[in-house]
């Protein structure tokens, strides 16, 4: 049984409606989540071209904030967008 993909898409979005409840967005969560690892990552590169020896951690951290950037705009495609009041 398979079913047409905006019937998917709109079934996506309840579930993101659901997980979206009470005004309490994930997505800002991720987001800020991001916003930190990529200032502690610019924090590494730094000491990294000062003292050398810390590249390899900055670019997990880098890795890391990309993917909370990644699931905090998948948030805000799926269900609520935390813009909207």
């Amino acid at each position: 049984m398979s079913l047409p993909p905006f019937k998917l898409i709109d079934n996506l979005k309840d579930v993101g409606n659901t997980i979206l409840d009470n005004n309490q967005s994930y997505s800002h969560r991720f987001l800020y989540a991001s916003l930190i690892l990529c200032i502690i990552t610019l924090i590494l590169m730094i000491v990294w071209s000062i003292f050398g020896m810390t590249l390899y951690i900055a670019m997990w951290t880098s890795y890391t904030a990309n993917l909370c950037a990644f699931i905090s705009f998948a948030f805000m495609f799926f269900g609520k967008s935390p813009l909207k009041k």
